[in-house]
């Protein structure tokens, strides 16, 4: 078992979601941290429209549409990401479960 002991140590959750979603492996792990990885993401198109919308009222629903988007993507791959880690816990309780030996 020492095999799956090694194979758990270099499991990494960005390879399982890139395996799970594209059917690749992770080429580059990023280490950052959540809301470094998210402000990341996003600062270059904020800034992009600033400049789109100089005008504060309609910076401001432009932001508020993007936001929106990206609140709407986060909630479809979160209900993605809850199916699958329950179809997976259930394949992994149906596969522990050993049948009783009389």
């Amino acid at each position: 078992m020492s095999h799956v002991d090694e194979a758990l140590k270099r499991t990494h959750i960005q390879h399982i979601r890139e395996f799970i979603f594209y059917g690749l492996e992770a080429t580059k792990i990023d280490n950052a941290a959540h809301k470094d990885r998210l402000r990341n993401s996003t600062s270059s198109m904020y800034s992009r429209l600033q400049k789109l919308y100089p005008d504060k009222d309609e910076q401001e629903d432009a932001i508020n549409d993007f936001n929106h988007a990206l609140s709407v993507y986060s909630d479809v791959y979160i209900e993605i990401g809850i199916r699958i880690g329950a179809k997976l816990l259930h394949e992994l309780l149906l596969s522990n479960t050993a049948p009783e030996s009389k």
